[in-house]
């Protein structure tokens, strides 16, 4: 690999370069750790609340209804690329000046798909993902003082909120249960 300043170390001292850009040889665990250790909305939630039990959630509704299992990695996988590129928030994804970093996101899924192949497009996912921003706004997020827009139904199931430690483990089991290449 070039030297390159243009890289990030990841957990498991990993190294990320953007210019050379491969996640070959990561393990789902260093996936695990990293979402698990960022809390969704930027942190402004009442509690903290990470990705990793997000995605596990996701997972869990995509299972619910009856999807097959690469869409299920899909699933729990969905916001793999937030290990390489944090989260932007989606009204600044639409701005024109951040279509570089939209550009560079969209590349980042890119090369998570290709590290651990599965079905990310599959129209459950989003269901999924927009039932999950439904029932987290509803538990841990002050009352919006603007309308979110057209959501689904929340779900009703009652968000944890676990420890970073919980849901990174809860992340690599589910994962190793659905056969990730670990």
């Amino acid at each position: 690999m070039k030297n390159s300043s243009r890289w990030i170390q990841l957990h498991g001292g990993f190294a990320y370069d953007y210019d050379s850009p491969s996640l070959t040889g990561l393990g789902i665990d260093s996936v695990a750790h990293s979402l698990s250790m960022q809390c969704r909305f930027n942190g402004h939630c009442l509690r903290f609340y990470s990705v990793a039990e997000h995605s596990v959630l996701v997972h869990r509704r995509v299972a619910e209804l009856g999807a097959p299992r690469d869409v299920r990695i899909g699933a729990l996988l969905h916001d793999a690329a937030e290990i390489i590129i944090c989260d932007i928030p989606a009204p600044l994804k639409r701005l024109p000046e951040f279509a570089d970093i939209s550009d560079e996101m969209t590349h980042a899924e890119q090369i998570v798909a290709r590290r651990w192949p599965a079905d990310y497009e599959d129209p459950r996912i989003k269901q999924a993902d927009l039932e999950m921003l439904a029932t987290e706004k509803e538990q841990i997020m002050h009352a919006a003082p603007r309308d979110w827009g057209r959501l689904p139904d929340a779900l009703p199931w009652l968000l944890r909120c676990w420890r970073p430690s919980q849901a990174a483990a809860r992340f690599s089991m589910l994962a190793r249960a659905e056969g990730i290449d670990v």
